[in-house]
């Protein structure tokens, strides 16, 4: 992988069109989106993240790699997006009982750096 840190720029907190969403779902409260591409050929994705998580934007190639992680609640989450062909490929969750304990193969996640949490979360997938 040849990741390169995107800015959070891209995202909007409270989305209120998020209707325009290429993976919509009703919710009750607008979700975070990701809002990528060319100026008048954008693709807008609601993420699996949430507003009190720590929100990375990672891309190679055609994909963007949405990491989302709350040490507080002890979890973390990868998106995996691509651009070319507009859809969100997959997306993986690992819970406090997955990040914190020390019979988890996924122990210590939430200690790496993002580029490697990003490597294990891909293998989940």
């Amino acid at each position: 992988m040849n990741l390169e840190r995107l800015s959070n720029e891209y995202l909007i907190y409270g989305d209120n069109n998020y209707i325009h969403s290429v993976n919509y779902r009703h919710f009750y409260n607008a979700p975070i989106t990701l809002n990528y591409g060319e100026k008048h050929n954008k693709g807008k994705y609601i993420i699996s993240s949430g507003t009190s998580d720590i929100i990375e934007l990672w891309k190679d190639g055609v994909y963007i790699y949405v990491l989302g992680q709350n040490n507080g609640l002890g979890y973390v989450s990868l998106d995996v997006i691509n651009t070319e062909t507009k859809e969100v490929e997959n997306s993986v969750f690992l819970n406090n009982c997955d990040c914190t304990s020390e019979d988890s193969f996924y122990y210590g996640i939430l200690d790496m750096g993002s580029k490697e949490q990003i490597k294990i979360l891909s293998e989940c997938l």
